[in-house]
């Protein structure tokens, strides 16, 4: 059996932290990269969130496991610094 693909995902949602998925290889129809951006159950409803870390291993038990891949590349790592930016600069004038 193989080690199990955890990414860890954020949310456009005031958050400040990242939440552990499952990913699924055979049923994405692809590995993950850093800056997908994909569909998960979150809550009790689907949320679009995107992909900062890919792992072997995840510090929770239960996983859920994310659901969809949207057909598009992943974003640029500069931008996702930018976003990065963008979100302390607004939690930080609040």
């Amino acid at each position: 059996m193989s080690n199990p693909i955890v990414v860890q995902i954020v949310l456009d949602k005031p958050l400040a932290q990242g939440f552990d998925y499952l990913w699924d290889e055979k049923k994405l129809g692809c590995l993950p990269e850093v800056g997908n951006i994909v569909e998960i159950p979150f809550a009790r409803s689907k949320a679009i969130g995107i992909v900062i870390k890919v792992s072997a291993h995840s510090d929770f038990d239960k996983l859920k496991t994310v659901e969809k891949v949207a057909p598009l590349p992943p974003l640029d790592p500069a931008l996702l610094r930018l976003m990065n930016l963008e979100k302390y600069l607004a939690t930080a004038g609040a």
